[in-house]
């Protein structure tokens, strides 16, 4: 309805409402009255105001819908720009409900970075693209909400699944009658990468500040005050960071100190430049006086000022002592060149003498001065010497015992030996040669006599064996030529030791001076065969013997442990040289003392344990003897030698005894041996009223039998092996990988009545003595065997007395020869005692009742119960020998072997001569030959005993050494009025035995090489 409409209705309104007035009229009403009249005009007036009011709210309202239509239109113009800006904006926008966490809306950008389509953006929840937890990232939803926070840091998944570390700036605001959160993301990967990677490179400098050896410190320009002060420096002046940080040069040393601190820094700080100080000499809290070599720079502001000053130091003193050192050394090392014998020289590659020291006068008589710059070759005395010289150190770069002749300063030729390499310069191309050399000329005289000698050797050899043919053939025909064999051994004995004694002893005076390693080899060589000779002229004689009839047995009284004892002191070395375990077992039962030969017993089962050796590459070889049986009379003792080695075939035991054979021909050139071993072994055993056998199987071993029967004295009941008393009951742990070993000790510690077990190995070890603990009855002493697989002996010494509950166990370690030297290395890791296999009985009682004895008395624990070396005794001044030998070579070995034991000798040529020297001087004692020209010793020595007798001391004992070594050689010796008698060649511990029973003094070690 338009206005003028509602106008128009208004008035018909107005109308109708003043028709009562009229109807009072018209009735015939008397004139309205005053009242009736103030009504009608109020209610007119009333009308006029409706109708002004109904036109002011008409074009009030038509004003009012213009301009709320104008703002509306402003509105949505307002909204699609800023529509238009949100999603035309590059930065990455969207809006959050905060009740349910979805996107309610996003723009372009976001669409591009998350790589969803708008629609499928605005599906997701903000959980959903979120790396952290939902409940997570819904808290930070809420503390935007409620204004706490509106900067968050998350790490949001793109639809490729690529995880992004973003900034989100978030703000609450309203719309539509509801409130969102308004984000804008922003990607810090690459900011966050850039703050990770320079934290990494803090730490790496921290790091490295901290842990690098030269001592680091910073202060600043401004107070000197100290803010960097790495562990080096901590080190050199022994103060720590937390009382140097913050602090100055006064305040952590001495005024003085700091002054030169102080000075330094101010030089720096005003040079601008890196100042270097090689030696400052400063006092450390920790090192006390040393030596720094101190390097100082500034470091500056971006606008060019000095912020801080960097001290590097580094410890010289060490250096320092060094290069001090190194001079003195080279000051020595000038000193010894120009004093040593042996002559240092440097040529050029031309062979210009570069350097050579003073001691090249006394070899050729020039002088130093004279040869720099001369030629080498003028000092040659064959360039062909030269030529090979140069050939040589050119193929291999340096040359070692190279002989070269070279002449003096009258053209005499001298015999050198040169070590010499060369020398490179920085490119590694030759540039000299340096080297040293040394007179041979006196070697090169010896190796003359040793080649002379080796000729005689030969010559002997080729006598032997046409003596060796010679005694074959007499064997074979035995019964016709007894008589004529006795004299020819008689003679072939003396003839061949005697020029033996001096091929062996030259030989080991040989290997006592200096050689290379190839005389050496031929020196050991010669003596190896010469020994090897001997060894076969003993078995010839021995089987002639046997086969004339001539050998006679002894019957002595002797202790068959000992016998057997000396049997394996013997053979341990050969033993263990090829690393086999020796064992050997005797049976208590056994009398100690018995009557027979135990010459022959030793020669026997030395043989047999011998030949065991030889063929056994791995494994062991046990010497065991048992009671047979026995009577009151005799003692049957069956000895039995048992080894791993190659074993015998079936076919072949029959030839095994026989003379002159061996069951392999190629064995005779693979282990030496002329066949004749176990015959004579066989028929020594028969004579002595025994039996010999044995059995084997090829590749698996051997076992010889023995049984011998043997006498008993009246008091051999007296004299069996008694358990020792303070062992009896003593709980002892043996450990050995070796079965036969295990036994050997099983058998030892039964006869000591101890309670006793014997394990393989170190766990079984740990374990039998940890359960012994356990059950209150631990071990009191282990033997420990040092060479066991996996974990040896010393191994396992340290596992117990590192165990708290095993450490009070005493310990004993079996080892072989070769580890005595090892003593003070057991003793040190808890060993009480150190015994050497095969262990010997009463070595092994008196070692266990020895280290118990000493915990008793607690003393402390000493080496006594460690091998001790032996040291030869110095000879007495005084002792007159006087040596009576024909031959010069035995005069010349005599006299070094006597040298080497400690004794001065005079010698003499004959037994004539020995009276005149007797007749002059009182001499202590007398080493007499035997067969010598014009008197012999037996001559000699009767006229020395007749009474009376024309020299000072006819009870001078007289010895005789001699290389009459057959049956009644020694009787005879002895009743012409010897007093001992010893075989050619000369054993060296023989002859010092035999000194010290006569002259009275100590046995005296002799050197191997004699």
């Amino acid at each position: 309805m338009s206005m003028p409409e509602k106008f128009v209705a208004y008035i018909a309104l107005l109308a109708g409402f003043s028709s009562p007035l009229a109807q009072a009229a018209e009735s015939g009403s008397s004139a309205p009255t005053e009242g009736q009249t103030a009504g009608v005009a109020i209610a007119l007036l009333a009308s006029l105001l409706v109708v002004l009011f109904i036109i002011i709210g008409w074009y009030w309202r038509r004003w009012t819908r213009s301009m709320l239509q104008d703002a509306s239109s402003r509105l949505r113009e307002s909204e699609e720009r800023f529509r238009k800006m949100f999603m035309d904006n590059s930065a990455v926008m969207f809006m959050i409900d905060p009740t349910s966490a979805v996107i309610v809306d996003a723009n372009t950008a976001a669409c591009q970075y998350y790589g969803y389509s708008h629609a499928e953006l605005t599906s997701l929840k903000v959980t959903q693209i979120n790396a952290l937890p939902p409940e997570e990232v819904l808290q930070e939803i809420t503390a935007v909400q409620h204004g706490l926070r509106n900067r968050l840091f998350f790490s949001h998944r793109l639809k490729s699944g690529e995880l992004r570390n973003v900034e989100v700036d978030s703000i609450p605001l309203f719309s539509q009658g509801r409130q969102l959160l308004f984000s804008i993301v922003h990607d810090v990967t690459e900011r966050r990468k850039a703050v990770d990677e320079l934290r990494q490179t803090k730490n790496l400098l921290e790091a490295i500040i901290q842990n690098i050896p030269i001592a680091i410190q910073a202060k600043k320009t401004d107070s000197l005050s100290i803010t960097i002060w790495n562990k080096a420096c901590e080190d050199l002046f022994g103060i720590p960071s937390s009382e140097a940080l913050g602090r100055t040069d006064y305040d952590l040393f001495p005024k003085e100190q700091a002054d030169n601190f102080r000075r330094r820094d101010q030089e720096a700080i005003s040079s601008d430049t890196l100042t270097d100080n090689p030696a400052e000499t400063v006092d450390s809290y920790s090192k006390g006086r040393i030596v720094l070599h101190t390097r100082t720079l500034t470091v500056h502001h971006e606008d060019g000022t000095p912020s801080h000053l960097v001290v590097l130091s580094e410890d010289i003193t060490e250096r320092k002592r060094t290069e001090a050192a190194l001079i003195d050394s080279e000051r020595r090392f000038r000193k010894i060149f120009e004093n040593v014998q042996d002559v240092f020289y440097q040529t050029s590659m031309d062979g210009i003498i570069l350097e050579i020291s003073p001691s090249i006068e006394k070899y050729s008589g020039f002088s130093r001065q004279e040869l720099i710059g001369r030629p080498v070759e003028e000092v040659y005395f064959d360039v062909g010497d030269r030529r090979r010289f140069l050939r040589a150190i050119h193929e291999k770069g340096q040359v070692a015992d190279f002989e070269v002749r070279l002449k003096d300063r009258y053209n005499r030729m001298v015999y050198t030996s040169v070590n010499a390499h060369l020398l490179f310069d920085e490119e590694g191309r030759p540039a000299g040669i340096e080297g040293s050399l040394r007179d041979i000329s006196a070697r090169k005289q010896a190796e003359s006599a040793l080649l002379e000698a080796k000729e005689r050797a030969e010559a002997a050899n080729r006598d032997l064996e046409r003596a060796i043919d010679v005694a074959r053939q007499m064997a074979m025909d035995a019964a016709v030529a007894n008589a004529a064999k006795s004299e020819f051994l008689a003679n072939m004995s003396h003839e061949i030791r005697t020029p033996l004694n001096g091929v062996i002893g030259m030989a080991g005076l040989l290997l006592d001076t200096e050689l290379s390693n190839e005389q050496r080899e031929y020196a050991e060589t010669l003596r190896k065969s010469a020994d090897s000779l001997l060894g076969i002229i003993n078995d010839i004689l021995d089987f002639s013997k046997i086969e004339a009839g001539k050998f006679e047995l002894e019957s002595l009284d002797f202790d068959l442990r000992e016998t057997l004892d000396d049997i394996v002191d013997m053979l341990v070395m050969k033993a263990h040289k090829k690393k086999l375990e020796l064992a050997c077992l005797v049976d208590p039962a056994i009398p100690h003392i018995l009557i027979g030969d135990p010459g022959r017993l030793r020669q026997i089962l030395i043989n047999l344990v011998g030949n065991s050796i030889k063929f056994t590459r791995q494994g062991e070889v046990a010497l065991f003897a048992t009671l047979e049986h026995e009577t009151d009379e005799q003692a049957y003792v069956r000895f039995e030698v048992k080894d791993t080695g190659i074993g015998i075939p079936s076919d072949k035991i029959n030839l095994l005894f026989q003379p002159f054979t061996q069951i392999d021909s190629s064995n005779t050139r693979r282990f030496g041996g002329t066949g004749l071993g176990l015959c004579i072994s066989k028929r020594l055993a028969e004579l002595m009223g025994g039996k010999i056998g044995v059995e084997s199987e090829e590749g698996k071993g051997s076992l010889f039998r023995v049984l011998l029967p043997f006498g008993k004295p009246p008091s051999a009941a007296e004299v069996r092996e008694e358990p020792s008393e303070d062992l009896a009951g003593v709980r002892v742990l043996g450990v050995d990988d070796n079965e036969t070993n295990r036994r050997v000790l099983a058998s030892m510690l039964e006869t000591f009545k101890c309670r006793h077990k014997e394990v393989p190995d170190a766990p079984t070890a740990m374990e039998e003595l940890r359960s012994a603990v356990r059950s209150d009855d631990p071990y009191k002493i282990a033997v420990l065997d040092m060479q066991m697989p996996d974990i040896d002996g010393d191994t396992l010494g340290r596992m117990i007395k590192e165990d708290p509950e095993l450490a009070d166990t005493l310990l004993v370690m079996m080892t072989s020869v070769g580890i005595k030297s090892e003593a003070a290395h057991f003793k040190d890791s808890g060993f009480s005692a150190l015994m050497t296999k095969p262990v010997k009985l009463a070595h092994l009682r008196k070692c266990l009742a020895g280290i118990l004895a000493q915990e008793q008395t607690e003393t402390p624990r000493r080496l006594s119960l460690f091998p001790r070396p032996r040291l030869a005794k110095d000879s007495k001044p005084g002792v007159r020998i006087l040596l009576v030998e024909d031959n010069i070579i035995n005069q010349k070995v005599a006299q070094r072997i006597l040298e080497r034991i400690g004794y001065q000798a005079d010698t003499v040529a004959n037994g004539l001569e020995a009276i005149k020297a007797l007749e002059t001087i009182a001499y202590d004692l007398v080493l007499m030959d035997v067969q010598m020209p014009e008197m012999d010793g037996y001559e000699a020595t009767r006229r020395i005993r007749t009474v009376p007798s024309t020299v000072k001391n006819p009870g001078v004992p007289i010895l005789a050494m001699t290389a009459h070594a057959l049956k009644g050689d020694r009787e005879k010796c002895l009743d012409a009025g010897m007093d001992d008698y010893i075989t050619k060649p000369v054993n060296p511990e023989e002859l010092a035995d035999a000194l010290a029973r006569w002259l009275g003094k100590e046995h005296v070690e002799v050197p191997r090489s004699c």
